[in-house]
């Protein structure tokens, strides 16, 4: 399954200050593909093989990649690698124990109630494909609960959870992580395929993220021996968070929508839904992963933190 590099508090300073450019985090996942050189990177990316190895140095610094030689047709061949496979984070403990509580709750992504996709599409399971590729009617079958991941080039999928912490709270923020990326609908380039993949919640629109490409070069963590390597194999843990400054990707803003702008507190469930919005520019598809399928344990995540009328808003 690869080494994992397990961050936490103020010594993952060093980390994340290697990674905080887009740059470096566009490297950090083409080596997650496979092993590469300067050369290879640079052309994908359109940079410079100076910028290149310039961006490779702190990263190489940081202890994130190492530098491999490995025979090639006209000798040795000079790689980039990944030093570790997974980087976690967790936060230091809060000091102050006065936050609010926060609801979790985890949504397999089969458990679709609506959808409306468009090929290419499909779905498979732990140990099988459901129904037909690219034939929206398998997005019908009984076994689609069972969905360890999930794609289309267009449409939607839409989730539904329930609203169950006390009937006086007030909902301040949410929060939900899933892994995802481009179908490669469209691609530009090997892996290549940007897509504005968007979510909504109860049918307000929260803002797109745009999505690189795909991964197909190498297996994922969990993802089952027998699913072709042609195929996506995995794709990256994003989080969106919704609160009273705005709405975010991994802490990066994406719009202005804050958790006051959406009617969460007046309904016993909340929808979820998660798509392409045809007026975005990228329209490269999505594909999603469940706890069984690609390098992260878990379904979707949605955490909701709330406080009683009678108490004070979180600063």
């Amino acid at each position: 399954m690869g080494k994992i590099l397990k961050l936490e508090g103020l010594e993952s300073l060093k980390y994340l200050k290697a990674l905080g450019s887009k740059v470096r985090l566009n490297i950090y996942d083409l080596l997650h593909q496979k092993d590469m050189s300067i050369m290879e990177i640079s052309k994908v990316l359109h940079i410079s093989r100076s910028f290149v190895t310039k961006e490779v140095k702190q990263l190489e610094t940081a202890g994130l990649i190492e530098t491999v030689h490995k025979p090639g047709i006209r000798g040795s061949q000079k790689l980039c690698k990944l030093v570790y496979n997974e980087i976690t984070y967790r936060p230091s403990p809060k000091k102050d124990s006065s936050t609010h509580p926060v609801n979790r709750i985890s949504i397999p992504i089969g458990a679709y109630r609506k959808f409306e996709v468009h090929p290419t599409c499909g779905l498979v399971s732990e140990k099988a494909i459901i129904g037909m590729r690219d034939d929206p009617r398998s997005f019908f079958d009984p076994n689609h609960i069972s969905a360890q991941m999930l794609w289309f080039s267009r449409g939607w999928v839409e989730y539904a959870f329930p609203r169950n912490h006390p009937k006086d709270a007030i909902i301040e923020e949410i929060t939900i992580s899933m892994e995802i990326s481009s179908e490669g609908a469209q691609p530009i380039g090997e892996n290549e395929c940007p897509s504005d993949i968007s979510i909504w919640l109860n049918g307000t629109k929260i803002g797109p993220w745009n999505s690189w490409g795909f991964y197909t070069m190498k297996k994922g963590n969990y993802t089952p021996s027998w699913w072709s390597s042609k195929y996506n194999q995995f794709g990256l843990l994003k989080t969106w968070k919704i609160n009273a400054k705005g709405s975010f990707v991994d802490g990066e803003k994406i719009s202005s929508v804050k958790a006051d702008d959406i009617d969460l507190n007046g309904k016993t469930s909340i929808t979820l839904k998660v798509g392409i919005d045809e007026n975005e520019k990228n329209i490269g598809g999505i594909c999603l992963f469940g706890e069984k399928f690609g390098n992260h344990p878990q379904d979707i995540l949605v955490g909701i933190k709330y406080r009683r009328k009678s108490e004070q808003p979180s600063s």
